[in-house]
Order: structure tokens, then sequence, then C-alpha cells
């Protein structure tokens, strides 16, 4: 039952987060550029982008700041988007 709670959010931050990327105009397959912004490797933009894994909590004020979105709306679905 706990495997499939962590599927389902992360699937939820995958859609989240792919949504702000179109907002700002970047595409998921640009992990190399995207990892540079949020920090990270290249990889885990794509594990993020296809809900494979959730970046760490001190991490997400960074992502969300550079995507133009509230941390609370990317990381907990929480409305309004900005």
């Amino acid at each position: 039952m706990r495997n499939k709670h962590k599927e389902r959010v992360q699937q939820e931050f995958s859609a989240r987060f792919r949504k702000a990327l179109s907002n700002m105009g970047y595409l998921p397959s640009q992990q190399a550029l995207l990892g540079q912004l949020f920090g990270v490797s290249g990889q885990a933009v794509r594990k993020w982008a296809e809900g494979d894994a959730l970046p760490n909590s001190a991490r997400m004020p960074h992502i969300a700041s550079v995507l133009g979105v509230r941390r609370a709306w990317l990381q907990d679905g929480e409305d309004p988007m900005m």
C-alpha cells in the first residue's frame, strides 16, 4: 500500500513539474540545461519529469523559484500555482 501512495505522489509531482516547465518554455527533454538550472544531474531531472523520483525537500524552494511557481503548489499541489 505504501508503494502505491509513493508512486501516486511522484506521478502528481511529475505532472505539476512538467506543467511548470512548459509554462516557462522548457521541455523535459532539455535535461542537461535543466540540471544546470536546478543544480542537479540531467538524470535527476529526467526522474522527476517521468515520476520516478522526487527532489529532496531542501531543493524544492529553489526549483519552485526557478520555475516561477509556489513551492507549496509544486511540492504538494496546493493552489494557487503562482
